[in-house]
């Protein structure tokens, strides 16, 4: 176990001092990547507090802190006696419900997003384009595909099909900002959004771009955006990572006075 722990704490690199980001957080960062990545795994133990502290260049204070926060979300577990072992692989929260922006969760929270744009193309909607996605037969629309990503882990496949006269911007203002942000800065702000929820077996392209096997069940979901003026604005076909991300969300229903 000793030579494994050695190995563990060379895993890390040294937090950024002058980054904005609290150290504690940027340890904490650095211990979910490295679960999300497989370089560590559940069941192995922690490096003792000195390696640690070495390894992140900060002090005992932050480590403790990180470890307790990562403790309270059962990330980690102390074992009395024997250290501080990995008892689970995080996951990414995402309540769909009340946010139009998986980038803007990430960056909240501190995951440092990050999106490719894997296509960007001008389609007329077909009879079959039209079905899929709701928009009218002969409707010239910009179709896009985008891997998101938290660092360098893949989180999600982002598909969007909208009005070509909506899309009056280059996919290069993608690569550091939200879709939905970018058409709110063009006065195009999504008030209503439905979707459906489903699972999915990862095809070869799926399985590339998130890093997992050929048939790895997924979470694929279906959105419909509408604007102030209850226009049809947006179509959305995503596909989520199975164990880097879940959907939360809080159901409040009428109850009669």
């Amino acid at each position: 176990m000793a030579d494994e722990r050695i190995e563990f704490a060379q895993c890390f690199r040294p937090v950024i001092h002058s980054s904005g980001i609290p150290l504690y957080t940027q340890v904490v960062h650095q211990i979910e990547d490295a679960l999300r990545r497989n370089v560590i795994h559940p069941g192995q133990f922690l490096p003792p507090e000195p390696e640690l502290c070495h390894a992140f260049g900060v002090g005992r204070t932050t480590v403790r802190r990180a470890a307790g926060q990562l403790i309270d979300r059962g990330i980690l577990s102390r074992v009395p006696g024997v250290g501080t072992r990995i008892s689970k692989v995080p996951t990414l929260d995402y309540s769909s419900l009340t946010s139009p922006s998986l980038y803007a969760d990430l960056k909240s929270a501190h995951r440092d997003p990050a999106t490719r744009v894997i296509s960007w193309q001008t389609v007329t909607a077909d009879k079959a384009r039209s079905e899929r996605t709701g928009f009218p037969v002969g409707t010239e629309l910009v179709a896009l595909d985008r891997l998101r990503l938290a660092g360098d882990t893949p989180i999600a496949l982002l598909g969007n099909h909208l009005p070509r006269a909506l899309a009056d911007f280059g996919a290069e203002r993608l690569r550091d900002s939200s879709l939905d942000a970018v058409m709110r800065g063009r006065g195009h702000h999504t008030r209503r959004i439905e979707y459906e929820v489903s699972a999915w077996l990862a095809t070869p392209h799926e399985a590339e771009l998130l890093d997992i096997a050929e048939g790895t069940p997924l979470l694929r979901e279906h959105r419909w955006a509408y604007d102030i003026d209850d226009n049809y604005i947006n179509f959305s076909e995503n596909y989520y990572h199975p164990t880097h991300f879940h959907m939360r969300g809080v159901l409040l229903a009428e109850v009669p006075a």
